[in-house]
C-alpha cells in the first residue's frame, strides 16, 4: 500500500480532516494533501510521530511504497557524503561563536507592513520582501458561511542577510485541491477562500505558533468545545487584516 494511501486511511480511521490531521503535526492543509497524492512525503522525523501518535509500526507505512524508501535511502546516502562539509560549516559555526549564530535561528514574526505581500485579483499571493515561512494556521468557514483563510509569514534574520531571499510567488488562495469530511461522513472538495485574514502576533504569541514544530501548536487547542472554537475564530477574524476578498 502507498503511503498516501496510508495516511489517508489513518485519518478516515480517526475521523480526521486534512486540516486536523495537519494541526497535530504542524502543517498546512494543503502540505497533508500533497502527501496523499504522493507530490511530496513527510520527513522522517514526522513519519515516526505518525507512527507513534497512531500505534501505526514504521513496516507497515512504508511497505510498498518503493518510491519513498528509494528517497529515504538516496537522503541516507547523500548525508554520508556530506559528513565532511557539515564538519566544515560546524568549524566555521564554532569560530563565528555559537551565541552569535543561535541569535539568527528563532524565527520571528512579520508585521503586515513589512511582509510587502501583495495579490493578483484571482488570488495569487506574491511577497516583495524577504521571508522564512509561510504559515496557513485556519482553512474553513466564518460565522456566516464564508470560506476563509488566515495565515502570517515568518523570517529568521539569516533569510534576510545570508541566504538568497525567498520571495516572489508563494501561494495561491484562488484555487483549492483539498477536501474535507461532511457531517455525513462524505469527503468532498474544499472550495476556494473568498477571502484572506494575515494573523496578528499577539495570536502568534499566545498559542505559541513559532515554537518547536514537534509540540504540534495550534490556533485552536484539541481541548477545546466547537463553541468555544467557534467564538475564538469570530474573535480572531474581527481582529485579522483582511487581505484579499474575491470579488
Amino acid at each position: 500500500m502507498k503511503l498516501g494511501q496510508t495516511i489517508q486511511d489513518i485519518r478516515d480511521r480517526e475521523n480526521l480532516t486534512q486540516e486536523k490531521f495537519g494541526e497535530l503535526f504542524h502543517v498546512t492543509r494543503q502540505t497533508v494533501s500533497n502527501w496523499e497524492n504522493e507530490k511530496s512525503y513527510p520527513d522522517l522525523i514526522t513519519l515516526i510521530e505518525i507512527s507513534d501518535r497512531f500505534d501505526v509500526s514504521l513496516d507497515t507505512m512504508l511497505k510498498g511504497d518503493k518510491k519513498m524508501t528509494e528517497k529515504l535511502n538516496k537522503n541516507i546516502r547523500g548525508a554520508k557524503k556530506l559528513r565532511i562539509a557539515l564538519a566544515a560549516v560546524a568549524l566555521v559555526a564554532v569560530l563565528l561563536g555559537v551565541g552569535y549564530y543561535l541569535s539568527f535561528v528563532p524565527e520571528k514574526y512579520i508585521p503586515l507592513e513589512d511582509t510587502g505581500l501583495r495579490f493578483s485579483d484571482k488570488g495569487e499571493l506574491y511577497v516583495d520582501n524577504p521571508y522564512g515561512a509561510f504559515h496557513g494556521v485556519y482553512e474553513g468557514e466564518d460565522k456566516d458561511g464564508n470560506q476563509i483563510e488566515i495565515f502570517f509569514l515568518s523570517s529568521t534574520l539569516a533569510s534576510r542577510t545570508w541566504e538568497k531571499p525567498i520571495k516572489g510567488y508563494i501561494w495561491d488562495f484562488g484555487v483549492s485541491d483539498g477536501e474535507m469530511m461532511d457531517d455525513d461522513g462524505v469527503m468532498k472538495p474544499i472550495p476556494p477562500a473568498s477571502k484572506v485574514y494575515y494573523l496578528p502576533e499577539k495570536y502568534v504569541i499566545e498559542s505559541d505558533l513559532l515554537a518547536d514544530r514537534h509540540k504540534h501548536p495550534t490556533l485552536f487547542p484539541i481541548e477545546m468545545s466547537e463553541q468555544e472554537c467557534n467564538e475564538r475564530l469570530e474573535q480572531i477574524v474581527k481582529d485579522s487584516e483582511l487581505v484579499w476578498e474575491k470579488k
